[in-house]
This record gives structure tokens, sequence and C-alpha cells, in this order.
């Protein structure tokens, strides 16, 4: 039935968001080994000041389809988060905790938000609150975000999961209230977006060269969001431009795959770079190898995404599910599944 058909997808979301996804991949490769001979030159200082695109871009993406997702029934609604967002977060825990000889499975603290996966159990708190608040229009949601933001960042403690929580909520929830917008927009050049871009570009060269605002979320959360609105800004009017564009289907496939990318990462590069330490190859050479191998392992859990025992690794499996849900739930988590995300704290 046509009612029933989905809206076709946004390549330029997906690739906008397999350009964050990688330049996560990218910082996880620099920082895991703590090297200083990797931790200082050009690329270091780039992706330094790239903390105000990263995962603020991936919480605005995934905000933009909550509307969408808040559409349907409170039973599919809930199975699609455990489906697509719970599930493979307990997975890659479970197996985040299984590498990190200080953690331990039997600690129930150790399965928060404290490594690279804090991005999707934020999503999850994001998603329980917008919920609770279906009731209310998007940009009313926005609106107790940003109440909640300006009171966690006076009395939350420097650097505290709760400040962090109200910085990526703004994001999140902006992406809500700019999700019916966006979802009629059509990828394309045009000169009114141009001039948009332009506008966010010098923004953000003020910001940070007259005014020299920092982009660490943890020295500051109202300066961290203030310098990254023009970044993120400019990063949507690029991608609404050029990114729908067929010589981007590399980048909208790893975004189109990014719970892969995102969450299975990680796992390669860190025994990769470690291993490497006291070797010849490690520094830049073992930062090298563990970022072009979570590339090639990634692709190709996403290549054998039809295969069952690697789907479940990412998606709890469909024939587990009551049929009527399976039916409207998995349609939902499909649509507002991370793509991402996730670095670690200072991603």
């Amino acid at each position: 039935m046509p009612g029933n058909t989905p809206p076709p997808r946004a390549l330029w979301i997906d690739a906008l968001r397999g350009v964050a996804i990688l330049l996560v991949m990218v910082w996880h490769a620099l920082v895991i080994g703590d090297d200083q001979r990797v931790q200082h030159g050009p690329i270091w200082e780039t992706s330094v000041a790239l903390q105000g695109l990263r995962m603020p871009t991936l919480f605005f993406l995934s905000g933009l389809l909550l509307p969408r997702a808040l559409e349907k029934p409170v039973g599919p609604y809930i199975w699609g988060k455990w489906t697509n967002l719970v599930w493979p977060y307990l997975v890659w825990q479970l197996i985040a905790l299984v590498q990190a000889p200080d953690l331990s499975l039997l600690r129930l603290t150790d399965w928060g938000p404290h490594n690279y996966l804090w991005f999707m159990f934020y999503l999850m708190v994001y998603f329980a609150v917008a919920l609770v608040l279906r009731w209310m229009p998007p940009i009313a949601m926005l609106a107790v975000a940003l109440t909640a933001f300006i009171v966690l960042g006076i009395v939350a403690e420097e650097g505290s999961q709760p400040m962090r929580l109200g910085i990526y909520a703004v994001w999140f929830f902006a992406g809500a209230a700019c999700g019916r917008a966006f979802a009629e927009e059509k990828p394309g050049f045009s000169w009114d977006r141009a001039i948009v871009l332009f506008c966010f570009l010098a923004a953000g060269w003020v910001n940070r060269n007259v005014a020299g605002l920092s982009t660490n979320p943890e020295a500051n959360p109202f300066v961290f969001v203030y310098v990254s609105v023009p970044t993120v800004g400019a990063a949507v009017a690029a991608a609404l431009m050029f990114a729908g564009h067929r010589v981007f289907l590399p980048l909208q496939w790893v975004g189109r795959h990014g719970v892969i990318f995102y969450t299975a990462h990680f796992a390669v590069q860190v025994p990769i770079i470690i291993g490497l330490v006291d070797t010849n190859f490690s520094g830049p050479y073992a930062a090298v190898l563990g970022f072009l191998a979570s590339v090639v392992v990634c692709s190709l859990l996403a290549a054998l995404r039809s295969v069952t025992i690697v789907d479940a690794l990412f998606s709890f499996p469909a024939r587990l599910l009551p049929q009527a849900v399976r039916r409207g739930g998995r349609s939902v988590a499909t649509q507002t599944s991370p793509t991402a995300s996730q670095g670690g704290r200072g991603s």
C-alpha cells in the first residue's frame, strides 16, 4: 500500500554520518596508544579541532529521525530501540569489558557510559526521555533540553556524565526540532545554501580566532555548544549541497552501516595498537594500521550483514520478536538507529 511505503533514504544524511564516524575512528586510532609520537602534528591538531564536529553531528543526525519514530505506537517504538540500539550496545559492551583488564563483567557500573560506547548509552537516555515527552512538539522538547543543559552546566561537576548528557541532549533534540523541515529538503547546490554555508564558516572563524574559544566539551559546556553551532551548521549545509551525489557513495555506504562501523571499530583497533606498543611498529605505524584494519573489518562485517550470526551482533534476532512487533518495530529501529557513533570520552 502506498501509505506504508517508507520514505526514501536521505543520502546526504548517510554521507555526513559516514564522515563523522570515520573521523571518530581516526580519533581513536590516535588516542588508544596514548603515544606522544602520534599526538602532535597536523593530523592530531586537525582531529582535536574537530571535536566540535564529530559527536554533535552524530547526535544531531540521530535526532532528525525522532519525529518519524514517535509516530509509531509505543510498543513498536520500544522494540525498535531494543532491537537496533540497546541490543548492539549490550553485545559490544560485553566485548569491550572482556578486552579491558581493569573492568569487570560483574560490576554493574562498568556497563555504563565509561568507554567508547557512551554515544549509544546517551541515545538510549534521549529516546527514553522523548517517549515520556512524546505529547510535546519537538521544539518544546528542545526547550526542555536547553533548560536542562543550562542547569546541569551550572551545577554539575566539570566533565561529569550529567554535564555531558546535557550538552549532547541539545544536539539530539535540535535535530528532532529540525526533522520535519529537513525531511522535505532535496539535496543539491543552490546559492541560498552557499550563502548559508559561507555565513556558518565565517561564524566559526570568528569563534575560534577572534574569541579564542575552546572546542573541548569538558572545559566549558557553554563554550563548546557555542563553538559547535557554526561547525555543525556548515557541515549540514555542505552535505545538503554536495553529499547526495554519487561520488560520495563510499561515505553514504559507511553512514548506512554506521552502527557496524561505530560499534566494531574499537574492538579491532585496541588489540592491534596496544599489541604493537613495544615493537618497531608502535606509534604512527600502529595508529595507521589500526585505523586501516578497522575500516577493512567493519566493511567485511557490513558486507556479511545478511549472515545471521553477523547480523545478530548488531540487531536483535528478528525471529525472537513477536510477529506483530516484528512487522512494526524493526522498521522503526532501522530508521532511528545510531549510525555511529563512538568515540571515547574525548571524541
